[in-house]
Order: structure tokens, then C-alpha cells, then sequence
């Protein structure tokens, strides 16, 4: 099975975070939606505004390969629910 690799990136920090798999981007915008509007007290949920996920590559669970292209997805900000918030 091939699996993508994404991250999200803190525009403000210049730092991308720890990567994490799933099978497409529409899978990880929500799961970075979920981040971005739990109402938690996290960085990704504080400063949805400096926040990007990208989609870095592609991982082979087959034979253990990676390949990286390193695609933008989406801000924090498409993916906010309540914007006045």
C-alpha cells in the first residue's frame, strides 16, 4: 500500500512539524480541520492563521520507499469553521 506523507508547517516559526501518514489529502485536511478547530489549547488551533499542511511525498508500506514531492494542500484558515473566532 502506498501511503502520503503530510505535515503541517508554522509560516511564523519557518518550521515544519512531525510528518504523519494517511492514504490522500482530503483525509488529511480533515484531519487538520479537527486540529485546527478543537478549541484545545494547542499551537495549531492558537495560530490557525500561521499554519499550512503540505503533502511531502509518498511512502511504499511494500517495500519501504520513499519519494518526496512536496506539494501545498491547504492553510488553516480554509479549513477553520468559525472564522470570527
Amino acid at each position: 500500500m502506498k501511503l502520503k506523507i503530510f505535515a503541517v508547517k508554522d509560516n511564523v516559526q519557518g518550521e515544519v512539524m512531525n510528518p504523519f501518514l494517511l492514504r490522500n489529502a482530503e483525509e488529511a485536511k480533515r484531519a487538520f480541520g479537527q486540529a485546527v478547530n478543537s478549541n484545545k489549547d494547542n499551537n495549531i488551533c492558537i495560530y490557525y492563521k500561521d499554519m499550512a499542511l503540505y503533502e511531502l511525498g509518498e511512502y511504499d508500506t511494500a517495500t519501504g520507499n520513499i519519494s518526496s514531492n512536496v506539494e501545498y494542500v491547504c492553510s488553516g484558515v480554509d479549513v477553520k469553521e468559525n472564522k470570527e473566532a
